[in-house]
C-alpha cells in the first residue's frame, strides 16, 4: 500500500460476517488517500472467513486470537501491533 505523509494503520476486528467484511474491507481500500496498512483480527475458528479475506486479499496482516476475544480485545491486540502511530478503526459492519 502507498506510504502517505501522515502513515495509517485501519484495524477491523472480524466475526463471522464473510461477505459484510469483504464489503467492508473493500470500502477501507477504497479510501483517498488509502491505508498504509489494513490489520483484520479474528478468532482461529473462523476459518471461513480468514480463508475469503485470504483468497481477496492476500496484502492484509491477519491477527488471529485462539479465543474469542470480543471487538474491545481485537482492538487491542491490533493497535498493540500496528505500525502507525495513527490508527483508525472500522467495524465488519462498517
Amino acid at each position: 500500500m502507498a506510504q502517505g505523509a501522515y502513515p495509517v494503520t485501519a484495524m477491523l476486528p472480524a466475526h463471522a460476517r464473510v461477505e459484510k467484511t469483504l464489503e467492508t474491507i473493500r470500502q477501507i481500500k477504497a479510501c483517498h488517500p488509502p491505508a498504509d496498512e489494513i490489520i483484520v483480527h479474528l478468532a482461529a475458528s473462523q476459518s471461513e472467513l480468514r480463508e475469503a479475506i485470504q483468497e481477496e486479499h492476500p496484502d492484509l496482516r491477519l491477527l488471529l486470537s485462539e479465543e474469542n476475544l470480543g471487538p474491545g480485545g481485537a482492538r487491542n491486540k491490533m493497535l498493540a501491533a500496528a505500525s502507525h502511530e495513527i490508527v483508525a478503526s472500522f467495524d465488519d459492519d462498517s
